[in-house]
């Protein structure tokens, strides 16, 4: 008698959430994994670390063409990410970080609301050009 292996569908059991991977037949050889979670990373533009998407800023800009920070993460716009460190808020707003990032140019108001953001959720101040 001729046998012919078949290949199981593979998938996810919702029930415990477990991954299934069979390799052929029906049941035989079946490895459960459990289901890895993903987590979202995003890399701060001034100084090109990889950071999970919550431990980052966001500053966006709106579609209308204002720039602000986003500290919720969900204003619609292109978004550009800043992790805490001060010398990379210095860099994003002022040496032009968040302008290539954001595909604009901020103005000098801009600069000072995204600078008050800053120092009202840090610990330790940045410098303010002038």
């Amino acid at each position: 008698a001729r046998t012919t292996a078949t290949r199981s569908r593979t998938g996810c059991d919702a029930r415990t959430g477990t991954l299934r991977i069979s390799r052929y037949g029906s049941g035989s050889g079946e490895v459960v994994l459990p289901r890895s979670n993903h987590i979202p990373e995003r890399t701060c533009i001034a100084c090109g670390q990889k950071f999970p998407k919550r431990e980052l800023n966001r500053v966006v800009r709106t579609p209308q063409g204002q720039i602000t920070a986003d500290p919720t993460g969900r204003i619609a716009g292109r978004g550009a990410y800043l992790c805490g460190a001060p010398e990379c808020w210095q860099k994003g707003i002022y040496i032009g970080g968040l302008d290539r990032g954001l595909k604009a140019s901020l103005s000098i108001q801009e600069q000072k609301l995204l600078l008050d953001f800053y120092q009202e959720h840090a610990t330790t101040n940045i410098a303010v050009e002038s």
